[in-house]
């Protein structure tokens, strides 16, 4: 039986892992804000923030570690403020800079007419919806009609999706409507395509003569004249 630990020893052991746990590391886990996509800043420094608390980062270890979280139009931005050299001031910059300008409805506008792309899985799509919903006050009842609503597909089809009442109950809604989609082959449309491309072709092969009406020859060579 080994030997038991002294509280030094633990607490040297604590350090260690501590140590060991780089940015570096944690980096490759974190989002990158760039300023030019969907993502917001304030669910960008909410994220930072949570995992700064976590690592008990100090305010410069947060100013030096945020920076290199930053591309495109935000690093732009990080140049153009010279040398920054408060955590605070960052945060306040960024947010006057990066933060919501658009008013609600146009939020509501761009989902409403927001559609399921043909190449996206559904939990893509709802992500999508989420990340957009994120720039306005969207309650979770409009989103998720706004979601149902881009849905491609019979309303019929559909029922198994309403009713959920928060975000998550609405995501397993959708799983289980992902599988039953899966599991169900679209046969009416594709007989419904085969059939209008056979009577394509039929109609393209008959001769009707526009005098007499019958259907073995042609106005110019027709034998009885005009019916």
């Amino acid at each position: 039986m080994p030997p038991k630990k002294d509280v030094k020893e633990i607490e040297d052991e604590e350090q260690e892992l501590d140590i060991q746990i780089s940015f570096k590391d944690l980096e490759k886990s974190m989002n990158i804000f760039t300023g030019d996509d969907t993502h917001p800043i304030e669910t960008f420094i909410d994220e930072f923030e949570d995992t700064a608390k976590i690592m008990k980062w100090t305010t410069v270890e947060k100013l030096v570690y945020v920076k290199r979280l930053l591309d495109g139009t935000a690093k732009l931005f990080l140049r153009s403020l010279g040398r920054l050299k408060d955590y605070a001031l960052f945060k306040k910059s960024f947010m006057e800079e990066f933060g919501p300008k658009i008013h609600s409805a146009i939020i509501h506008k761009k989902l409403a007419s927001r559609k399921m792309k043909y190449d996206e899985t559904y939990q893509q799509y709802f992500l999508s919806m989420k990340e957009l919903a994120l720039h306005g006050k969207v309650e979770d009842a409009a989103l998720i009609a706004y979601v149902i609503d881009g849905i491609r597909g019979l309303d019929i089809n559909k029922v198994i999706l309403y009713g959920a009442t928060d975000k998550n109950n609405f995501r397993r809604k959708l799983e289980i409507y992902s599988a039953f989609k899966t599991k169900m082959p679209n046969k009416s449309v594709q007989s419904g395509q085969s059939h209008g491309h056979n009577l394509t072709r039929k109609m393209v092969h008959v001769k009707r003569c526009y005098n007499c009406g019958e259907l073995d020859h042609q106005s110019p060579t027709c034998p009885k004249g005009i019916k």
